[in-house]
Order: structure tokens, then C-alpha cells, then sequence
């Protein structure tokens, strides 16, 4: 009968009573008031309110703002900069459509078949013109095809125009938007095409590109290599701008995918100011720029302080937690049953805080204030 009462003895003092809501409530109340206060009377973020109150943009610093302490904080308008700097080197993309290939060389080769059969036949040229026209209409100007009709070299230009031409769809016509462009490299650009189902890209400068406004000047550049008689080259081109399609097109998506990728990876730009430094000087003006500036430093002041202060109040409630623990195993005593003493705890606990904080503000330093904390 000892033994078993020796024993209920000994699970009875290492047992820890549930929390009562008479001890529970106060506890809550005070862990608010206590979060409360850090935001109010937290050393570095009432100290920052107080110094940048009366800032406006537009007006004149009345004092020197100084920084009240050491803080690291991140330039946004620097990290803007560097972003669309870094967003400045990504090359655009465009994307060659084969199938608009094939589609304007095989409208060509019908053209050349058509002319051929025409030409065999025992009819006018002017019919055979016309209905040239009315097959391909607006494609070929009357005066070329009169010229083709009347060369008697029209084998040759037809075999010459669709080789000149399907150079040309190789090369790509770009097909340029109105606007998105700005945002990437000025100078060069990736073409990407698909070769026996598999991607190709190729880096070119955008001056290379080949789009309908300049594709006559293309033409004369690439047929000048080819030294033909200056009628040959005129019919040539003219026939190659007639059939000519874009076929190389932004590719928005993939491009865009590349800004948010490089805009990702961009480190931001950290500055750190010095407790007293002078951020803004007695007489100067608050220019946007830096009421934005203060503004970001003012939040990385209240930021580090708070931090300071929300470790400080862990120290505090792990150190009480701690004591109510030892007290719950001490064994039966006035001591663990007298719920007012759990409340003195609790009240000392809040009271020890605020002077904590207020000792905080008058920079007595946060390493001995969290060792207080805890002692």
C-alpha cells in the first residue's frame, strides 16, 4: 500500500497541470500587449517614425536626417535599373514558319508552270498576260510580266527568280511587331527553326533582317553577286517581290520567358547606411527620388528592430516557460497550487518587457538587453 502510494507520489510530481483559463487568459491578454507594444515603442521603428515625420516631397529639410542606426536596405530604383539593364542583353525571338515557305514556292512553281504552258500555246501574248492575271492577281505587275514575255531568256529568269527567292525565305522576312521590341537587345536577335523535327537557333544583328518595306533593297544586294544584264535583274526582283511572304514571326511567349527567367536571377542591389550618417542635409530639397529612398530605409530600420525585439520576447517566454515547468515539478506546494503566483509571473513577465523596451530606445544596447531577457 506505501509502494503504491509512493508511486502515485512520485507520477504526481513530474505531472504538469492542464492550463486554466484563469491563468490562460491573462497570459493571452499580455502576449497582445506585448506584441503591441514592440510595434509602438520598438527602439529602431519609433525612432525612424520620429526622424522622417515631417518629410514631404517637394519641400525643403527643415535638419539633417540621420540614420538612428546601422541597417542594410535594398535600392529599389537601382535593382529597376539593373533589371531592364540585364532584360537589355536578352536577344528576341523569331520563330521561321516552313510551311509559309513552301506555300510561296509552290505558288511560284505553279506560276512558272502556268507561264510555260501559256507560252507553248498558239495564243496572244496580251490574252496570255491577261489571264496570267487573272490567275495571280496583283502579284506580278503588267509591265514584268510583258518583259518576261518578250525575253528570250524567260527560261533562265523563271529558274534564277525561284532560286533568288527561296534564298530569301531562308534567310527569313520578318514579320516585325508594332510593339515589345524596345524591351530586348537592340542589336541582335535569335531565329529559331526546325530542321528534320529538330530546333535550330541562330544569332543574327537585327540589321540583317529582311522585312517586305526593305526587301527590294535586299534583292539588288543579293542579285548584284549574280552579274546579270540590269533587264534581267529588274524582272527577277520583281517577280521574287511579287511571290515573297513573311514568314518569320516574334515569338512573344518564348521571348517574354526569357525576361521573367534573367529578371528572376538578378540579384538585388543592397546599400547600407551608417548609424548617424547623414542621409539628407539641412536646405535640400525632398525630391521624389528621395522621400522613396528614406521611405525604404525607414522600413528596414522598424524591420531590424523589430526582429531584435521579437527575439528578445522569445527569450522572455521561453525563459518564464521554463520556470513555470521547474515549479510544476517541484512536487504539491503552495507554491503550484497558488494560481495568483502564476499571475505575478505573468504581470512581472510584461512589466520586466516594457523597461526591456524602454531601455532599448535609450541604446543601451541589444546584446545586454537580450541577455536580460532571459536572465
Amino acid at each position: 500500500m506505501k509502494k503504491s502510494e509512493s508511486s502515485q507520489s512520485a507520477k504526481k510530481t513530474w505531472s504538469f497541470p492542464l492550463p486554466d483559463i484563469r491563468i490562460a487568459a491573462p497570459f493571452l491578454v499580455c502576449l497582445g500587449i506585448s506584441t503591441l507594444l514592440l510595434l509602438v515603442l520598438g527602439s529602431g521603428a519609433l525612432a525612424a517614425r520620429g526622424a522622417f515625420a515631417s518629410l514631404v516631397p517637394g519641400q525643403v529639410a527643415e535638419k539633417d536626417i540621420k540614420a538612428t542606426q546601422d541597417v542594410v536596405y535594398v535600392d529599389k530604383e537601382a535593382t529597376r535599373l539593373r533589371i531592364e539593364a540585364e532584360e537589355r542583353l536578352v536577344l528576341p525571338v523569331f520563330q521561321l514558319d516552313e510551311k509559309a515557305s513552301q506555300r510561296a514556292l509552290a505558288q511560284f512553281a505553279d506560276f512558272a508552270e502556268r507561264f510555260r504552258s501559256l507560252a507553248e500555246e498558239n495564243i496572244a501574248q496580251e490574252t496570255a498576260i491577261l489571264m496570267l492575271e487573272s490567275r495571280f492577281p496583283g502579284q506580278v505587275p503588267h509591265a514584268t510580266l510583258l518583259a518576261l514575255a518578250s525575253s528570250s531568256l524567260k527560261p533562265q529568269i523563271l529558274v534564277y527568280s525561284q532560286d533568288v527567292l527561296r534564298r530569301m525565305l531562308d534567310k527569313g522576312i520578318f514579320s516585325l511587331p508594332g510593339e515589345g521590341l524596345s524591351r530586348y537587345n537592340p542589336d541582335y536577335f535569335e531565329l529559331r527553326r526546325r530542321v528534320s523535327e529538330k530546333t535550330s537557333m541562330e544569332q543574327r544583328s537585327r540589321a540583317s533582317m529582311v522585312t517586305k518595306s526593305n526587301l527590294p533593297e535586299a534583292l539588288a544586294a543579293e542579285l548584284s553577286g549574280m552579274h546579270l544584264a540590269k533587264p534581267l535583274t529588274a524582272i527577277i526582283q520583281s517577280l521574287v517581290v511579287g511571290f515573297a511572304v513573311e514568314n518569320a514571326f516574334f515569338d512573344d511567349t518564348y521571348s517574354a520567358a526569357r525576361l521573367k527567367k534573367v529578371a528572376a536571377s538578378v540579384e538585388p542591389v543592397s546599400r547600407r547606411v551608417s548609424k548617424n550618417e547623414v542621409i539628407l542635409r539641412a536646405g535640400q530639397l525632398v525630391s521624389e527620388d528621395d522621400y522613396q529612398r528614406i521611405l525604404t530605409i525607414r522600413k528596414a530600420m522598424s524591420t531590424a528592430d523589430i526582429g531584435l525585439s521579437f527575439r528578445g520576447l522569445g527569450l522572455l517566454a521561453s525563459a518564464a516557460a521554463l520556470a513555470l515547468l521547474l515549479l510544476a515539478r517541484s512536487g504539491p506546494s503552495p507554491i503550484a497550487e497558488d494560481r495568483s503566483l502564476y499571475l505575478l509571473g505573468i504581470y512581472g513577465s510584461l512589466a520586466f518587457y516594457v523597461i526591456a523596451l524602454i531601455s532599448a530606445r535609450s541604446g543601451t544596447g541589444s546584446g545586454s538587453i537580450q541577455g536580460a531577457y532571459f536572465l
